[in-house]
């Protein structure tokens, strides 16, 4: 609940570190408001009331204008302050190789009345430090991997086709997570066989990569490769389908059943000629 916008002490005037991180993300989101917060310097120009005036940036986490003590290159931006209720407060940024985070600290307090130290400084420095070296965007499975074949039918040069993931699988992860220990990946393959023709990114299941329990990422499986079929072993699959079917079976047996009835009806066997060539 904010009373003002100045951040001076209000009894009704309440927030937490939380609700500051969510302002703080917005202002990371918003291009002209986070430049306005990085600007080290800026010079008023004159009226006819004052000769130009140059204001400083008073964060002494981007800037050395007063002290080099809390300066950090990664930091960037955001507001740095205090009140007696409050105590030092810091909202910063920092970034490092394509990674951005926010950093607030609230209630740093001195040791002693005669001690200046900024403690939230020094605490923000420390975060972000950590934060900035600790952790990466880490790659868990490359679009380039194959996860496995499938096999394929009607193809006249090509037994199997390729099974990749859609793209890369990637988390941020602690620096030293062991992937080929630590990360595992549930890879799920719908077809176990496939017909030509095939296309070329056809999907055919997903994969999960999956650490302590959780779902890091997920993505589809495609085929690696486009193939095309020959159409003489597909007239002949069907052919077999056919023939192999049991509507097709009985009356096939029907057929020669008929047939053989014929035959015998049209050419009956000379019983009488039989009897007297075993009697001779």
């Amino acid at each position: 609940h904010y009373t003002n916008p100045t951040g001076l002490h209000d009894s009704p005037m309440v927030t937490t570190a939380y609700d500051t991180a969510l302002v703080g993300l917005a202002i990371l989101e918003n291009d002209t408001l986070f430049s306005m917060t990085k600007t080290l310097k800026y010079t008023l120009p004159a009226t006819n009331k004052s000769e130009d005036r140059t204001i400083y940036n008073r964060n002494t986490l981007i800037t050395t204008s007063m002290t080099e003590e809390y300066y950090y290159s990664y930091a960037e931006g955001m507001s740095l302050g205090a009140t007696d209720e409050g105590g030092d407060c810091v909202v910063t940024a920092g970034r490092l190789d394509g990674l951005s985070y926010v950093c607030v600290v609230m209630g740093g307090r001195t040791t002693s009345s005669r001690d200046d130290t900024n403690y939230a400084c020094i605490a923000a420095k420390n975060v972000l430090r950590y934060a900035l070296i600790s952790y990466e965007i880490k790659t868990l499975y490359s679009e380039k991997q194959r996860v496995g074949t499938i096999p394929v039918q009607f193809s006249a040069t090509e037994e199997s086709v390729g099974v990749k993931p859609l793209r890369d699988l990637s988390s941020l992860l602690y620096t030293e997570v062991d992937l080929e220990k630590e990360v595992q990946f549930d890879i799920e393959i719908v077809p176990k066989l496939l017909d030509a023709p095939i296309n070329e990114g056809d999907v055919v299941g997903t994969i999960k990569a999956i650490y302590n329990g959780e779902v890091l990422d997920s993505t589809e499986l495609v085929t690696t490769d486009a193939i095309e079929s020959h159409g003489f072993l597909i007239f002949m699959y069907r052919v077999k389908q056919v023939t192999q079917h049991p509507v097709f079976i009985i009356i096939l047996v029907l057929a020669v059943a008929g047939i053989v009835y014929l035959l015998l009806k049209r050419f009956p066997i000379n019983k009488k000629k039989d009897r007297h060539k075993r009697n001779r």
